[in-house]
């Protein structure tokens, strides 16, 4: 995807092609290119960026035909699909809509909307207010609650907008009402065709009918809950990959390896580090460039199809894996043939080749036994940088709903859940290989191995060892304001981020539900910053698009600070067992706000005294409500006058080298 500040760049680089000629009238091209956003088309239609049309041409000419969107808030193939006269006629949908589409009240929608999404929502949204209705509906719409969740400038009636627009975008005409739910929980309204809030407001309120489900994040996943075997079905993907075999192998690791070998780790994790972004992936990265710099090899090996879940493949000569050796790729092949290289290499490292698991998620622990049995490694260390040990649904969530705490595998807490079986099944399996090689149980925080050390059910005990990913360090002055005299007033409008991946088990959901808190709406801006998208965003939260890799740590922290971000959200439902994006945020200097029982997360907050962590999010709301915030946000700039940056930890290469 081309970056803002990128897609601005090349815009000005842009010669505009010819214009054909048109049959609509030069007013109604002018306006039509007033509603179009050519950083948005650029952004998602990268082709087009390297490309020399200018977006606004090619959209007319070319891109409403293959259904991209001029803007965030008109879908192209929705407008298409809702006004079939639209279709036959062969017009552009963005010029149809200026010229007539907007006089006739016809219905849009945003362009993150999916067609079978916006087709379940119902009929079309009425346009005229019935007069025995207007002065109700008015005043039961809140129009400065409406007004602040809509991203851009509303001309005309708010009212009127949410009725035609607003509500199809999610947004809300009061903070106790939403349409979607209304017409999810009243299925006679939506097939009425009647619009949900003018039926509350007429009906539904007297009938005290449904109008708001805070509730549904957790109920939706309580029922689609599913085993991790069951979600791995849907990951594997087909087709043959070409495998290096084990003598091809040796002679291409004999030939990248340096002449002079002190010792070699192998390093097996769920994913690629050099392809995917993450905190295990980070760390990876920092863990290959400490053991380099004390002379070791570093050979991480990684499962071709990533799953969500354990792997059903138990051959080692049908299992895949991606090996790459000191921060280079070097090739497919599977389990065994790698095990019989490492084995007939191993004779050449004067210290011996030690073995590391950071993570068995898309493999299982018969394909790590096979490789160290195979290759003769040495000393094994298994690295918890999550709970996928002790249950196959590694977030710990009950159902996919809340935090379980790993109770026993017989306990009435764990009957009740969907991974009960297969938990028992690889809880099993797990026993049998931590008998079989004893470890070294490493853990990236004191909590985590606290946490392992109580709920553990595994007869195999040994004494832990904490290695940290990173920790912060002062570099001095800051070069913003913080400990001036301006620095100790209070903000006037407060800035709110999410940061990380915009899912349920970090969050995400909390998220939304105080950003349409009436309250924080009032006094802040919102932000998520992260590499991906959600399925649906309210549109008063703006995205930052950000992407932390080894080549660039810190991008998170310098994308935080350039928007000033004041409060970074952190309502993890797991337990972090490290949390970079916790140290992200206090070494950027923003006050985090945390859940108390997401693990390392508070004791990152109180060990550098940035922020505060709540038990629920009604404390959270009490404390937003309340004047303390602001105060708390003033003297946090106010008595944090160094500048931090995230220093990786090496202490890992120097427990495994000794």
């Amino acid at each position: 995807m081309v970056r803002g500040y990128l897609a601005r760049k090349v815009l000005k680089s842009f010669k505009s092609s010819s214009a054909k000629q048109r049959s609509f009238a030069s007013d109604v091209y002018a306006e039509a290119k007033k509603l179009f956003d050519p950083i948005f088309y650029l952004e998602h239609n990268p082709d087009v960026a390297n490309s020399k049309f200018d977006p606004f041409e090619h959209y007319i000419e070319y891109g409403w035909r293959e259904n991209r969107n001029p803007n965030a808030d008109f879908s192209t193939s929705f407008y298409l699909s809702t006004h079939p006269d639209v279709a036959a006629s062969g017009q552009c949908p963005l010029l149809h809509y200026v010229r007539y589409g907007l006089a006739e009240q016809r219905v849009v929608a945003g362009a993150h909307y999916t067609e079978d999404r916006l087709r379940d929502i119902g009929q079309k949204a009425p346009t005229i207010i019935p007069s025995y209705l207007a002065a109700e509906l008015r005043a039961s719409f809140d129009e400065s609650y409406y007004v602040r969740q809509i991203s851009e400038t509303i001309i005309g009636d708010p009212l009127q907008h949410y009725l035609d627009f607003g509500w199809r975008k999610g947004a809300r005409p009061t903070q106790k009402f939403d349409a979607m739910d209304y017409l999810e929980f009243n299925p006679d309204v939506k097939t009425s065709g009647i619009h949900p809030f003018i039926h509350y407001v007429g009906a539904g309120k007297k009938e005290q009918r449904i109008c708001l489900n805070d509730l549904k994040p957790i109920r939706n996943a309580i029922l689609n809950a599913t085993t991790a075997e069951k979600k791995s079905e849907n990951w594997r993907k087909n087709g043959n990959i070409a495998a290096i075999g084990a003598d091809a192998l040796f002679h291409k690791l004999n030939r990248q390896m340096p002449s002079v070998r002190f010792g070699l780790v192998v390093s097996m994790s769920h994913d690629n580090y050099l392809e995917s972004t993450g905190g295990i992936q980070i760390y990876l990265a920092d863990e290959q460039a400490a053991f380099n710099f004390v002379g070791w090899c570093h050979l991480h090996i990684s499962p071709v199809h990533p799953l969500p879940g354990f792997s059903s493949e138990t051959d080692p000569q049908k299992f895949l894996i991606q090996v790459n050796l000191n921060g280079k790729s070097v090739g497919v092949t599977n389990i065994d043939s790698l095990a019989i290289a490492v084995r007939n290499i191993r004779p050449t490292y004067a210290d011996g080749v030690k073995y590391i698991i950071h993570s068995l998620i898309g493999t299982n622990p018969e394909i790590a036994s096979s490789f160290a049995d195979t290759s003769g490694v040495g000393d094994v260390f298994f690295f918890v940088h999550d709970f996928s040990a002790l249950c196959s649904n590694f977030t710990l969530l009950r159902n996919d709903g809340e935090f379980c705490n790993a109770p026993a595998i017989n306990s009435n807490s764990c009957d009740t859940c969907v991974y009960r079986e297969e938990r028992r099944y690889y809880l099993a399996r797990f026993e049998n290989y931590f008998n079989t090689f004893k470890p070294t149980m490493v853990f990236p925080s004191q909590i985590a191995s606290k946490f392992w050390n109580q709920h553990s059910p595994f007869s195999y005990r040994t004494e832990n060892v904490v290695c940290e990913h990173a920790s912060l360090i002062e570099l001095g002055q800051n070069k913003n304001n913080f400990g001036s005299a301006e620095a100790k007033e209070q903000p006037l409008r407060l800035r709110i981020a999410f940061v990380g991946a915009p899912v349920r088990h970090k969050g995400w959901n909390e998220f939304e539900r105080l950003v349409l808190d009436a309250k924080t709406l009032e006094l802040a801006d919102f932000y998520l910053f992260s590499r991906e998208l959600p399925v649906y965003m309210p549109q008063c939260i703006r995205h930052v698009p950000v992407n932390v890799s080894g080549d660039d740590r810190s991008a998170m922290v310098t994308a935080l600070k350039s928007e000033s971000i004041d409060i970074v959200f952190m309502w993890s439902l797991c337990f972090e067992t490290f949390s970079f994006v916790t140290l992200e945020a206090i070494a950027a200097g923003c006050f985090v706000l945390g859940r108390a029982a997401s693990g390392n997360v508070g004791h990152f907050i109180k060990r550098y005294n940035s922020g505060r962590a709540f038990d629920t999010m009604d404390d959270l709301f009490e404390y937003i409500s309340g004047a303390e915030i602001m105060t708390d946000i003033a003297n946090h700039k106010a008595q944090k006058p160094n500048e931090f940056c995230i220093q990786p930890s090496d202490k890992v290469a120097k427990v495994v080298v000794g």
